[in-house]
């Protein structure tokens, strides 16, 4: 997962949580997490159920292209073939 929305669990109506980008991944920006205000149970629902306002970009620089056995693709980055992940 990219996103870390940890600070999420457990907000009270009508309050707000930052949701950050997940390690190894990074981003020069943070989303917006919101706990309705109607919450019957005085507690946000667990993400994915948050009503989320924005996501943050985040992305994996991951290894350089020269590296022997990665190789990239359009969403990030796979074993070459002939590799194995762990």
């Amino acid at each position: 997962c990219r996103h870390d929305a940890s600070q999420c669990v457990g907000i009270m109506p009508g309050s707000s949580c930052t949701i950050r980008c997940r390690s190894p991944y990074q981003g020069n920006n943070t989303g917006l997490g919101v706990c309705p205000e109607m919450n019957q149970s005085g507690r946000a629902p667990p993400p994915p159920t948050l009503q989320l306002m924005s996501w943050p970009e985040c992305i994996c620089h991951g290894p350089a292209s020269d590296v022997p056995g990665y190789e990239r693709i359009p969403t990030g980055w796979r074993c070459a073939e002939g590799y194995t992940g762990i």
